[in-house]
């Protein structure tokens, strides 16, 4: 069973911001598309990518998808970025490093999409594709945040001012003025294999502005990594304060039958309901380290009706107490 395309909640964060600065009804949409409607609180969860472009799909209907996907693409900034990511290239000696350390970390944004760095002659192109969405309508989206994501990091070795010589896109969208404004001097070509920018050999050859001075770019874990029931945990998680996610939506969600996804997990050992467990533990964990939020409120916030639930179920997974655990875990971090 392939692991479900994931992407950081911070990545749609672009679009709903762009879209709430128009008007456009967001909340609604976002329960069109059956995401998590307080997934503005929760930046670092992992969507369903397919759901994703379901909304970015239904939001741009009555927009030019590119202007949509540029204005949003705007709005991204890198430290939208995780912190293993900007932990990576702020760690990068040289701006050729930092493309290398890019490309390693980048399915901890986005599990769906490939990176990579290859030199033509005096420049190096620099893509990121989503193969597996190349016929999605929406695709145009996603593919200007990356470009501009990718221009942004780009410009922090090469100057403020940077632009590529050229992108190119996948989707066929024909180009529209608010791109020509941004990268006057750059081509742009549509339909093409690969969504990528170039960059000179020799702007890559310098050192990065402000290096770390005993930085690794290497990051050893990513949810790309992860198997089938990591996946569908992480998709999980951030509708449990919505209310219990069903087993019908989950099914939909990730394009199989309530009954194959069943098996899936049964192959795994697992069923929906310790999926679920399991997702509202992490969460748990994740909540309780933070001392300035009651445990009452962690509770709720996990999706448990009840604190005694709450308190029961931690003790299974643990052999703890929630409070028992809080304790424990600061004890822990003040002595390191």
């Amino acid at each position: 069973m392939k692991t479900i395309p994931l992407v950081r909640a911070a990545h749609l964060l672009t679009y709903t911001s762009s879209l709430r600065e128009i008007g456009a009804p967001v909340d609604r949409e976002l329960v069109r598309a059956k995401l998590p409607t307080m997934i503005e609180d929760c930046p670092d969860a992992y969507l369903s990518m397919p759901q994703v472009l379901e909304f970015v799909d239904q939001c741009s209907r009555d927009l030019n998808i590119v202007e949509f996907g540029h204005h949003a693409a705007l709005s991204a900034s890198i430290s939208g970025l995780s912190q293993n990511m900007q932990s990576a290239l702020l760690n990068a000696p040289t701006g050729l490093a930092l493309i290398q350390a890019f490309a390693a970390v980048a399915p901890i944004e986005n599990t769906a999409i490939s990176v990579g760095v290859q030199q033509e002659g005096s420049v190096y192109r620099i893509y990121f594709d989503l193969i597996d969405f190349r016929s999605h309508h929406a695709l145009a989206g996603p593919e200007w945040v990356a470009v501009h994501s990718s221009i942004e990091i780009l410009r922090s070795v090469c100057g403020a001012d940077w632009c590529p010589g050229e992108i190119t896109i996948m989707s066929h969208s024909a180009d529209h003025i608010s791109t020509e404004e941004a990268y006057p001097n750059t081509r742009i070509k549509f339909g093409q294999l690969h969504t990528s920018v170039t960059v000179p050999v020799t702007s890559l050859a310098v050192p990065c502005v402000s290096p770390a001075e005993n930085g690794s770019s290497e990051v050893t874990v990513s949810p790309g990594r992860i198997d089938f029931v990591g996946s569908l945990r992480r998709v999980v998680a951030p509708y449990l304060q919505d209310a219990y996610p069903s087993l019908n939506l989950m099914a939909e969600i990730t394009g199989l039958s309530r009954r194959t996804l069943q098996r899936a997990l049964a192959r795994h050992g697992k069923t929906y309901t310790a999926i679920v467990q399991e997702a509202r533990f992490e969460n748990a964990c994740a909540l309780l380290d933070d001392l300035g939020i009651r445990i009452i409120d962690v509770a709720f916030t996990a999706g448990y009706e009840h604190p005694q639930h709450f308190t029961r179920a931690f003790r299974k997974y643990t052999g703890l107490t929630p409070s028992q655990y809080r304790r424990r875990s600061s004890t822990e971090s003040s002595s390191t």
